[in-house]
C-alpha cells in the first residue's frame, strides 16, 4: 500500500519555511508601522517658549525616582554617582555567587536575587514616593 503525498509529508514546518514567514510578518509590520506613524500626527502639544517655563516641570516616570533623590541628595551624587552604582551593581550580578558550583549543579542565586529584589524595591519605592507628593 502506498502513502499518499500527505502522509509523506511532515506536519510540522521546516525551519527556514518559518524563518521565511517570520521575516515576511516583520516587513509587513514595519511597513504598516511606517505608513501609520506618516499618517498620524504626533501629538507634541504647542510650541515651546524659551522665555517662559512651566510650573511643574517633571521627569518623565522611568526617571521619578532621580528626581526625588535630587530632592534629598547633592546632585552630583543623586543624578550621577548613585544611578551609576546602582546600574554597575545591577550589571555584576551574575557574577555574584557564595561559591562555586560542582559538577552538574547550578549556583546558588540567593545573595544575587535579594540585592535585585532591594535595588528594585528602592527604585520602586522613590517612584512611588515621587508620585504620592
Amino acid at each position: 500500500m502506498e502513502r499518499t503525498e500527505e502522509e509523506r509529508s511532515p506536519s510540522w514546518v521546516s525551519r527556514e519555511t518559518l524563518i521565511q514567514y517570520e521575516v515576511v510578518a516583520m516587513l509587513a509590520v514595519s511597513v504598516a508601522l511606517v505608513v501609520w506613524s506618516l499618517l498620524s500626527p504626533a501629538p507634541l502639544g504647542e510650541q515651546a517658549d524659551p522665555a517662559t517655563t512651566p510650573a511643574a516641570v517633571s521627569a518623565p516616570w522611568i526617571f521619578a525616582w532621580v528626581q526625588e533623590l535630587l530632592r534629598h541628595l547633592p546632585p552630583v551624587i543623586a543624578g550621577a554617582l548613585l544611578p551609576v552604582a546602582l546600574f554597575a551593581t545591577l550589571s555584576l550580578i551574575p557574577f555574584v555567587s557564595p561559591r562555586a558550583a560542582t559538577e552538574g549543579e547550578a549556583a546558588p542565586r540567593m545573595p544575587a536575587g535579594l540585592i535585585l529584589i532591594l535595588i528594585l524595591g528602592a527604585v520602586s519605592l522613590m517612584t512611588l514616593l515621587h508620585f504620592i507628593r
